[in-house]
C-alpha cells in the first residue's frame, strides 16, 4: 500500500469519525423533545467516544507516513480526503430524513444499551420561543469557526513533522495548542449556546441543520486551503 493510499484512507477515516460525532447532535434534540436534555447529551457523549475509533486508527496511519520520510504533500492528501468525504456525509445529512432515525436510535440506545426505562411518548417539539436568522447565523458561525481551528490544528501538525521530519516529536506535542484554542471556542461559546437552543427553542431540527452547515463552510475553507497548498 503506497503512503498516498494510506494517507487517503487515513483522512477518510477521520471524517466518517467526526460526522458520526456531529450526527449526535439529533440526539440532543431527540432528547429534548422527550423532556430528557441530560440524557439527550449523555447519548451524544456516547456517540462522540465511540467515533474516536476512527481516529485512534487514522492517526497511527498517518504516524507511519512520517516516520517513513512521507513528502508532506502526502500528508496534505488526508486532509484534501478529510474534506470531501465530510463535506459529502454532511450533504447526505441534508437531504436526508436523519431527524427520523435519530429519533428510534435515541431511544434504542437507552433501551437496548443503557437500559433505562423509558415512558413510550410521541416525539413532538415543546413550547418555546421561535428561532430566529440571527440565532441560526451565530450557530453557524461558532460551529464553523471552532470546527475549523480543531481541524486545521490537528492536520498543521502532521504536515509541519513531515516537513521538519527532524522534530516531529516536538511538532506532534505542540497539536494540543491549536486544538486546544477551537475546544475553547467550542465549550464556551459554541456548545452551551446550542444546549440553550435546543431547551427553550422550537425548530431543533433547524438548529442542528445550523450547525452542519457550518462544519461544511469549514470543511470547503479547508478544502481549499489545503489545494492551494498542494499546488504552490
Amino acid at each position: 500500500m503506497t503512503y498516498a493510499v494510506l494517507s487517503i484512507l487515513a483522512g477518510s477515516l477521520m471524517a466518517f469519525s467526526h460526522w458520526i460525532e456531529v450526527l449526535g447532535f439529533f440526539m440532543r434534540v431527540a432528547g429534548s423533545k422527550k423532556g430528557l436534555s441530560a440524557l439527550g447529551y449523555s447519548v451524544h457523549v456516547q456517540l462522540a467516544t465511540g467515533s474516536r475509533l476512527g481516529t485512534f486508527l487514522a492517526f497511527p496511519m498517518i504516524g507511519y507516513c512520517i516516520d517513513k520520510k512521507a513528502e508532506s504533500k502526502i500528508i496534505i492528501l488526508s486532509l484534501i480526503a478529510y474534506c470531501i468525504v465530510f463535506f459529502l456525509l454532511n450533504a447526505f445529512s441534508l437531504v436526508s430524513n436523519l431527524q427520523y432515525f435519530a429519533e428510534k436510535a435515541f431511544i434504542f440506545i437507552i433501551k437496548k444499551i443503557n437500559r433505562i426505562k423509558v415512558q413510550d411518548l410521541m416525539f413532538e417539539a415543546s413550547d418555546g420561543f421561535i428561532l430566529s436568522r440571527e440565532h441560526l447565523n451565530r450557530l453557524t458561525i461558532t460551529s464553523s469557526i471552532s470546527y475549523l481551528i480543531i481541524v486545521a490544528g490537528i492536520f498543521m501538525t502532521f504536515t509541519l513533522s513531515a516537513i521538519w521530519h527532524d522534530y516531529r516529536a516536538t511538532i506532534l506535542q505542540l497539536g494540543p495548542i491549536f486544538t486546544g484554542i477551537g475546544t475553547i471556542i467550542s465549550t464556551t461559546m459554541f456548545d452551551p449556546f446550542a444546549s440553550w437552543i435546543f431547551d427553550k427553542f422550537r425548530d431543533k431540527d433547524q438548529a442542528v441543520l445550523a450547525i452542519i452547515h457550518g462544519r461544511m463552510y469549514a470543511s470547503v475553507i479547508l478544502l481549499i486551503s489545503s489545494l492551494g497548498i498542494l499546488y504552490v
